[in-house]
Order: C-alpha cells, then sequence, then structure tokens
C-alpha cells in the first residue's frame, strides 16, 4: 500500500499537463482516488511544487493574499505564453550589458500616448523589471531556458573588429532571462585576456575589462541561435 510521502513525490513528479488533468476531475471515479486527488487542493503541496521548480527567492515574492495554488497557476500561465520559442523574451527587454540585470525594462506594444517611447518599430510602454507588471517580472526572473547554454559573445577592439568567444554555462537549475543576462554582465565585466590574439593592441599595464573593448556596442538586442548556439546580439546604445 502506497505511504503518502511516495504519493506526494509521484504528485510533484507529475508534468503541469498530467497535473491539472488529474486535479480538474473532481467529479470523476478517478479522482476518488484519495491517495493522489487528496493533495490537490493541499497548501503545502502547492508551495513545495513552486519551490521545487522556481527556488525559494521566487517564491518569496507570492502576494500575501494568493493561495500557493492560485499562484503556481497564475506563473505557469504567464510563462505559457513564451512556450514555443522562449528566448524570443529577450527581444522584449531593454538594457545595456554595462548594468546589472536588476536595472532591465521592458518594450511592451501600446497605443500612442505622452509616457510611450517612440521607435521604428512603433510605440511602446517601458516597464521596469520590479514593475507592477507581473507577468514581465515571471517571465524575467522564472522563464525556463533550459539547463545547458552555449553563448556566444561578440568581442570589439579598439580598431573596431568584431571577434566572437563561445562559453558554455551547465547548471542543476534551469537558467531563466534574469540569470543570463547576469551570465552576460559578468563576461564582460572579466578582465582582457592578454594572451588573447583579439586584445594584443593593448598592453600588459592597461587594467581593462572586456566591457571596455565594446565601445557603444553594449544595447542587447536579443539572440540568434542556429545548432543550440545562442549568438548574443548587440547594437549602437543611443547618445
Amino acid at each position: 500500500m502506497e505511504n503518502k510521502d511516495t504519493a506526494l513525490k509521484i504528485m510533484l513528479e507529475l508534468d503541469d499537463r498530467e497535473l491539472f488533468i488529474l486535479c480538474g476531475r473532481e467529479k470523476s471515479l478517478e479522482f476518488k482516488n484519495k491517495r493522489f486527488s487528496r493533495f490537490c487542493n493541499d497548501k503545502f503541496f502547492w508551495e513545495k511544487r513552486f519551490t521545487n521548480r522556481f527556488g525559494n527567492l521566487a517564491a518569496s515574492y507570492k502576494p500575501k493574499d494568493r493561495s500557493w495554488k492560485m499562484h503556481y497557476l497564475t506563473v505557469v500561465t504567464h510563462l505559457d505564453e513564451y512556450k514555443d520559442d522562449p528566448w524570443k523574451f529577450f527581444d522584449l527587454i531593454k538594457w545595456e550589458t554595462y548594468t546589472k540585470p536588476e536595472t532591465a525594462g521592458f518594450y511592451v506594444e501600446s497605443s500612442a500616448g505622452e509616457a510611450d517611447i517612440q521607435t521604428d518599430e512603433g510605440y511602446f510602454k517601458l516597464f521596469k523589471v520590479n514593475d507592477v507588471k507581473e507577468s514581465l517580472h515571471n517571465s524575467f526572473w522564472m522563464l525556463e531556458l533550459g539547463k545547458d547554454i552555449i553563448i556566444e559573445y561578440p568581442i570589439y577592439t579598439y580598431s573596431d573588429d568584431v571577434n566572437y568567444i563561445q562559453r558554455r554555462y551547465t547548471s542543476d537549475t534551469n537558467y531563466t532571462p534574469g540569470k543570463v543576462l547576469k551570465l552576460i554582465y559578468d563576461f564582460y565585466q572579466e578582465p582582457a585576456d592578454y594572451d588573447d590574439p583579439y586584445d594584443n593592441d593593448m598592453s600588459e599595464e592597461d587594467d581593462m575589462r572586456r566591457i571596455d573593448f565594446m565601445h557603444a556596442y553594449t544595447k542587447l538586442e536579443g539572440f540568434t541561435y542556429d545548432n543550440g548556439i545562442k549568438n548574443l546580439s548587440l547594437g549602437w546604445l543611443d547618445q
């Protein structure tokens, strides 16, 4: 006979679709299997499922007046919007690589208004990472991009030549847009490598970081990708 701990383990490992189907059958005979169905409205179960998937820091942002079950459903609904191509979320992010990820904002299409920003693509509203626009905040910190990624970084030199460096990252937990921006920030904050042929126009006495080579090519323009490699696209920062 299955004990409670075994049933809980099985419920925690169900994917979202299987879980929602099971918990949506409250009037069916299948649902009457109390070993599993009792967790569908259990606070501890939904809190544990959330923290197992998104971590304790993300869990700390749950609104106080929202149940753990409703919060989990709310977040996965927000993330589901980008499930077909999660890396396209970076196209919404306004960020410069010399600033920390927390300073990023989002361009969201809107009708023209005094507070809107006009670009070649149209009118956009700018929301900050910690703005009340909850769906953007959740996607920035919790949208799952995989646990094994390769990023190709553009490197500029004093002569304005551009070269590329690839770096692979692996983790036990999923990378998210916020974590990827931290990887990018940390990469360009690293000291320039004097043994790197791309840095050979700099003397060893210079205390230079990679970001110092970038001039104004620091504006995030998203990613293109081929054969699993995420190619970071950077544009000229408007002065």
